[in-house]
This record gives structure tokens, C-alpha cells and sequence, in this order.
């Protein structure tokens, strides 16, 4: 199910709590979610996936705590929905009172970026002082951007330069 571009995983034993307010959120936005919440049925459905997904206790803490500890962007996916993911998971530590240093939770951040992003990482590490989680999250959306534009302006002058040699070449 997509909800704008953010691709939602599929549900899993380990993603109960994300998956679940990004189906609510994606049927909030969609109107669909009164069907749900009106409909006994459907309201039990959701609470049969709740009580058989949703963990509890030191289980759910050792969870999310160990998946953030290990967290990694992986190439390819939409950096969008994994920062979104990170977040998430330090959100829901928040909500079981599990304080995570925010110089912590930078590093993990800045430790889970490709390795073509070493420069950044380097500049970033090389400040006086630690962003906030908040601001470097902002930091790499804008250094994405930046690198996808500088594509797009590489092949903007190449597909030029193409056009210019192939009109030479028709014309002799």
C-alpha cells in the first residue's frame, strides 16, 4: 500500500507499531478510516493484528533498542521513508521513557549513511558542536537534493552536448 510516495513495508513480527500508524495515517488521508473505527468488525481485525504483532514490555524495549542501535540506510530505498523510519523508532523509545541521548542518536544517524556520503559525514563530525537529530535529518534531505540536481544538470549538459555533436555530424 502506498500512501503518496512513502512506500509502507508490508507488516511483520518486528514493525507492528510503525506499520500501524502509517496504515492509519495512509486511511486517515484517504477517508477511509471511519470504516474501521465505525465498523465492529473491521475494529476487531485490527485489534487481532495488534494483539498478535504488537510486543510489550522489556521485549519491545530490547527491540526498538537494538534496531536503532544497528540501524543502516540501505542503497536504493527512499532516504525519505528511512530517516522517516529512524525517527519513528526514537519516538516509540520516547513513549516508553527510554531517554536516548540526542548526541547518540546523531551518531547512529551519521554512522547509518552510505559510504558515499564519507565527506559529509567528515563535515559534519568536524563541527564544534553536534547537530540535533532534527537538523541533521534536514542536513542529509538537503544533500540529497543537492546531488540529485547536480545530476540532473550533468545530463542536461551532456544530452547538449550530444544534441550539438549529432547535428554537426548531419550536417557534413
Amino acid at each position: 500500500m502506498s500512501v503518496s510516495s512513502h512506500t509502507i513495508k508490508p507488516l511483520v513480527t518486528d514493525n507492528y507499531d510503525t506499520w500501524a500508524m502509517q496504515i492509519e495515517a495512509g486511511m486517515v488521508i484517504n477517508g477511509s478510516w471511519k470504516y474501521v473505527d465505525g465498523l465492529s468488525a473491521d475494529l476487531q481485525v485490527w485489534e487481532r493484528l495488534k494483539s498478535e504483532f504488537a510486543s510489550s514490555g522489556p521485549v519491545k524495549e530490547a527491540g526498538l533498542l537494538k534496531h536503532i542501535s544497528k540501524y543502516k540506510i540501505c542503497k536504493g530505498d527512499d532516504i525519505r521513508s528511512q530517516l522517516m523510519d529512524f525517527f519513528d523508532i526514537s519516538v516509540q523509545l520516547e513513549s516508553l521513557d527510554i531517554a536516548v541521548n540526542l548526541e547518540l542518536l546523531t551518531i547512529i544517524l551519521l554512522n547509518s549513511l552510505l559510504a558515499n556520503f564519507d565527506v559529509f559525514r567528515g563535515a559534519i563530525q568536524a563541527r564544534d558542536k553536534f547537530l540535533r537529530p532534527e537538523w541533521l535529518r534536514d542536513k542529509i534531505l538537503e544533500e540529497v537534493e543537492s546531488r540529485n540536481q547536480k545530476l540532473t544538470v550533468a545530463e542536461t549538459m551532456w544530452i547538449k552536448k550530444c544534441k550539438g555533436v549529432f547535428k554537426e555530424k548531419k550536417r557534413d
